[in-house]
């Protein structure tokens, strides 16, 4: 890789960094209560999560999804009743293909 390309890599990955940390870590801070869960797709795990986290809904959520959902089935639902961060499309961002 070119260092030209090395340099913009690097850049990308620092503006997503400060995106993360303007946006999304007051968010974090201020929630009552955090869960790390995998995904949000379709399945039984997720409809369980799903119910934990409308049952308090009367506490500031926020949930940070650690993988790639294969369908945004209950995307919206986590949406409605908590803050969602997607760690997958933080850490998978691409800027050139190798």
């Amino acid at each position: 890789m070119s260092s030209l390309k090395k340099r913009i890599k690097f850049l990308f990955g620092y503006f997503l960094f400060l995106c993360f940390k303007t946006k999304k870590i007051p968010k974090i801070v201020n929630s009552d209560i955090i869960f790390f869960l995998p995904y949000y797709h379709l399945g039984g795990a997720e409809q369980v999560h799903l119910d934990i986290i409308k049952a308090i809904s009367n506490k500031k959520v926020t949930v940070i999804f650690t993988h790639l959902s294969a369908t945004n089935h209950f995307k919206e639902q986590f949406s409605s009743h908590a803050h969602i961060i997607e760690l997958n499309s933080i850490i998978n961002k691409k800027v050139f293909s190798q």
